[in-house]
């Protein structure tokens, strides 16, 4: 995936449907947005994971870690609905 500049990343983010709101009819899913930014993020050296919500179908947190942390192990790792420490790509995790 080639890094768009700034305005066509803009316009790309903004024309996702994205709206989060707590009325379930008007409330969308943010997996578009994420993924564009899970690309662009790789583009640049990140390590990327996109963890889906369960509970919640079409959302899902991004995580982006570049570096090894500096405080020793494997740089920081998100953590799953139960804890557990998630891996995975190309953008989406998995559950170990």
């Amino acid at each position: 995936m080639r890094i768009p500049p700034p305005l066509e990343m803009l316009k790309t983010l903004v024309g996702e449907p994205s709206v989060s709101c707590t009325d379930r009819e008007r409330d969308q899913g943010n997996l578009g947005v994420v993924e564009h930014l899970a690309g662009w993020l790789e583009d640049l050296g990140f390590e990327v994971d996109v963890l889906p919500l369960p509970e919640k179908p079409g959302k899902g947190n991004l995580i982006a870690r570049r570096g090894g942390g500096g405080g020793g192990g494997d740089g920081a790792a998100g953590t799953g609905a139960g804890g557990e420490r998630a891996r995975g790509g190309p953008h989406l995790a998995a559950a170990n």
